[in-house]
């Protein structure tokens, strides 16, 4: 399945570099080590059965998108799927979606650190707005048409 991943990705213009881990443990480990840019999961797996272990997961990939590559994607399994954080979602049987789906998650997290950003610059201008009406200087300067002062 990973091939078929990698090959569909590959046709989808992406460049594409894979590690593969069997468990949680492994994931958590790789994480800690190197950043990624997408997640691909096989859900559910023998190491990723129930909605705890894909909760688990969630937390351990935090911001990084994360897809699900799924054989049975009914109405209960997609509930679960978009309730634990899960970006996107991919029926094995329509691999040929990966790369659409990947460009999705890389657009939302764009937009998210977009989003994330603006925040913080209006809670900078708002601070400086703050800092300007609350600490007033006033001053009057007095001239005449010719631009000389008065004192």
């Amino acid at each position: 399945m990973i091939d078929c991943c990698l090959q569909e990705l590959e046709n989808g213009q992406f460049t594409v570099t894979c590690d593969s881990v069997l468990n949680l443990a492994q994931c958590a480990e790789l994480l800690r080590t190197q950043s990624y840019d997408v997640i691909v999961v096989e859900y559910p797996s023998p190491s990723c059965k129930g909605s705890e272990s894909l909760q688990l997961l969630r937390q351990t990939v935090q911001e990084t998108p994360l897809i699900c590559l799924t054989s049975v994607i009914g109405r209960k399994a997609f509930a679960e799927l978009t309730a634990q954080g899960a970006f996107e979602y991919v029926e094995r049987e329509n691999i040929m979606q990966l790369s659409m789906a990947v460009r999705r998650a890389l657009n939302e997290k764009a937009l998210r650190k977009d989003l994330e950003e603006a925040r913080r610059a209006l809670q900078h201008s708002q601070s400086l707005y703050r800092a300007l009406v609350d600490n007033p200087a006033y001053g009057i300067y007095r001239c005449n048409a010719e631009g000389k002062c008065w004192t």
